[in-house]
């Protein structure tokens, strides 16, 4: 996904292992690697603002979440609300 500063972007996570229990955090987006490099963390850092407070969070390249537009999260919650965001059960 190609982010562009200034945009907010939603992220749906679940507070459950069931999927019950979704939560979105909203985050906007600052920018990459905004306030020079870490040599401890390998790759580029994206940062974003949580909205609705000052506060900043980072995500390694690698570690970035599936992040989506208001049109995405409402895709995700009408998979939540038929229960089709759930994973299949795996084989054993």
């Amino acid at each position: 996904m190609q982010l562009t500063v200034g945009t907010i972007y939603h992220w749906l996570s679940y507070e459950d292992a069931e999927l019950s229990r979704p939560m979105i955090s909203s985050l906007e987006y600052l920018g990459l690697d905004i306030h020079g490099p870490m040599p401890e963390i390998a790759g580029s850092r994206h940062f974003f603002r949580i909205a609705g407070t000052d506060e900043e969070v980072m995500f390694a390249e690698r570690n970035l979440p599936e992040l989506v537009d208001v049109a995405g999260l409402i895709e995700k919650l009408r998979l939540f609300q038929t229960g089709a965001h759930r994973r299949p059960p795996t084989e054993h």
